[in-house]
């Protein structure tokens, strides 16, 4: 019979080397190459909380403007697509905040459902800006009023288009997706 081949003897491989008698201290996971996958590293929720906080103060402006347009109506056209669209927005990104920092699916799509309907209430909103006020700005050429308008359009579309990237990203997907793995041993 025959003696194993002591470990010393093995020839040095490319992962991690440990000499005899020493721990790691760090888990073994997948990507090493041991263990298993049931103690991961928690993924971050930065992008969710990121469309989060962009997502509030559209949820807070839609809100104030069907409340003070409500009690100070203007009833044309334009008048009730806003508050329509606005509404569907405020149901939607609202509920939709909340769940995604909850960490439910469901969030994730309403807040872009949320998103995509402000930037349609935004672009009838731009329309009507530019076709009411091109030429009726006092001391503005209409090309001055259609520069504003540009501007306008700038800032409005940034947070939803904000939002809507972050919301959609592979880190959102992973901190929503992840539960604790902690092994439970008993």
């Amino acid at each position: 019979m025959t003696s194993p081949i002591a470990p010393e003897s093995y020839p040095a491989s490319s992962g991690l080397t440990r000499q005899s008698g020493e721990h790691s201290e760090r888990p073994s996971t997948l990507q090493d190459g041991g263990g298993s996958d049931s103690i991961a590293k928690k993924p971050s929720g930065g992008t969710a909380i990121a469309a989060a906080i962009l997502g509030i103060p559209g949820v807070l402006f839609a809100a104030n403007f069907i409340v003070v347009h409500v009690l100070n109506p203007l009833y044309d056209y334009s008048f009730w697509v806003q508050c329509i669209g606005l509404a569907a927005e405020v149901l939607t990104l609202g509920p939709g905040l909340i769940l995604l920092l909850w960490r439910k699916t469901a969030g994730r799509w309403l807040v872009v459902a949320g998103c995509v309907l402000n930037i349609a209430v935004d672009v009838t909103n731009l329309v009507n800006l530019i076709a009411r006020n091109a030429f009726l700005l006092p001391g503005k050429s209409g090309f001055e009023a259609v520069d504003i308008a540009v501007l306008a359009l700038f800032i409005m579309f940034v947070p939803p288009v904000a939002t809507t990237i972050l919301t959609m990203l592979p880190a959102t997907g992973r901190w929503l997706a992840w539960r604790d793995r902690t092994p439970v041993i008993g």
